[in-house]
């Protein structure tokens, strides 16, 4: 076991946890969501809607050229 499989395993494991925090997130706010995102997609993270766009790939591109790798745990969902 080389020394970054340590550093790798608690990122990956920081990564799971924070994606399961924002999917909790948007199941509790899903009717909220719905009714202002209704047939949208939206990007999550951090506990709240980040963007939104009818299209999913248009939505993608803005958020990677946004973002770029701090989307690691993001949730993406059509509402």
């Amino acid at each position: 076991m080389s020394e970054s499989e340590p550093i790798k395993d608690k990122l990956a494991s920081e990564t799971v946890e924070r994606f399961l925090a924002n999917y909790r997130w948007l199941r509790e706010h899903y009717n909220e969501l719905k009714s202002i995102y209704n047939n949208q997609w939206v990007a999550i993270d951090d506990n709240k809607v980040l963007d939104s766009d009818s299209e999913f790939r248009i939505l993608l591109d803005r958020i990677m050229n946004s973002y770029r790798l701090q989307t690691r745990a993001m949730v993406f969902e059509r509402i």
